[in-house]
């Protein structure tokens, strides 16, 4: 990568403190989303993406904990930053689209008075209604005045959608995290926020680190993608060579449950099994008890790649002549 990233997630652990001790839910992952670029976070619910993009933006909950690892955001530690500039960094550096913007949004207020505190966090002092107009229409919302008036049942999910986006861009941050925000939009919607997405990547430079679960979102949004399993990397690269010849059989499971329009109706693939609990998580590839074709060297511990230098990275032992 040839600019210094935005982002640059190393090593990172993160557990939660049960009866039974730390259990992991994110496992030494590597990460990192470049000037104007999108990285697509991608897996099944379960693996650890939302647990991540929350370590990033210092949102877990007061049972989770940073074990081990660094987050850099324009080369600034953020495990360091104490709360008063932690405050000031959200928002500016970083904003956070949440899943479900109709659970995101508070129903007793009205969308206008959501969207004025958001405001005034980044810019104190301000007069917050013309900031809140011109944001509301930049994502793309006609009747600005109408929809800052309303209550978010009041709004059709795609125009919730475009009010969680309208509040991320108050700070004109350089980092957009979008968690699953095409999630429940119907294809027609989902495909004019993935428009919209990128028409503000575009006009604003920004970097956006992409969580989702669907593929056709990946290959229509993003740059690279990072596949995790069980909390770990199993694989990334860019999205065109991985969707193309993916290397881990997890993936490869991804990309068969993908309906298609080709040839004749068949039963989706669907993965047998489900995600290990933390707590009983195997030794070596996680994905290695529902892998329909596991070797013996996927019992050993499997060595975390050195550097991003590398075009495109698999971390499968059995699978390796596949590239």
């Amino acid at each position: 990568m040839a600019e210094s990233p935005v982002l640059a997630v190393n090593n990172l652990w993160v557990a939660f403190r049960t009866r039974a001790g730390l259990l992991p839910a994110v496992r030494g992952l590597d990460l990192e989303v470049g000037p104007g670029e999108t990285v697509a976070l991608v897996g099944e619910s379960g693996c650890g993406k939302s647990v991540t993009a929350l370590s990033i933006m210092r949102l877990l909950p007061p049972t989770a904990v940073i074990t081990e690892g660094s987050i850099r955001v324009d080369g600034v530690e953020i495990r360091d930053l104490p709360p008063a500039r932690l405050r000031e960094w959200r928002g500016r550096k970083v904003a956070y689209v949440f899943q479900e913007p109709g659970s995101a949004l508070n129903p007793v207020f009205r969308v206008g008075h959501q969207m004025a505190e958001s405001v005034r966090q980044v810019n104190p002092g301000v007069d917050p209604r013309p900031v809140i107009r011109e944001l509301l229409t930049l994502t793309g919302l006609s009747d600005p005045d109408r929809v800052a008036a309303s209550y978010p049942h009041q709004l059709s999910g795609g125009m919730q959608q475009r009010v969680m986006l309208a509040m991320a861009l108050a700070g004109r941050p350089d980092l957009l995290i979008a968690d699953e925000p095409t999630t429940a939009l119907d294809v027609s919607v989902q495909a004019q926020i993935l428009r919209l997405l990128r028409d503000l990547q575009a006009r604003f430079h920004l970097s956006i680190l992409l969580i989702t679960h669907n593929l056709g979102v990946v290959a229509q949004a993003a740059d690279r993608m990072v596949v995790m399993y069980g909390g770990q990397m199993v694989e990334r690269g860019p999205v065109s060579a991985v969707l193309a010849r993916p290397g881990h059989p997890y993936t490869r499971a991804l990309l068969a449950a993908v309906p298609t329009l080709r040839g004749q109706r068949t039963r989706l693939a669907a993965i047998e099994g489900q995600i290990p609990a933390a707590d009983r998580m195997p030794v070596g590839c996680a994905f290695q008890p529902r892998c329909g074709q596991p070797m013996e060297i996927c019992a050993t511990t499997l060595p975390m790649p050195a550097t991003f230098e590398e075009e495109w990275v698999v971390r499968c032992h059995c699978l390796k002549s596949a590239k």
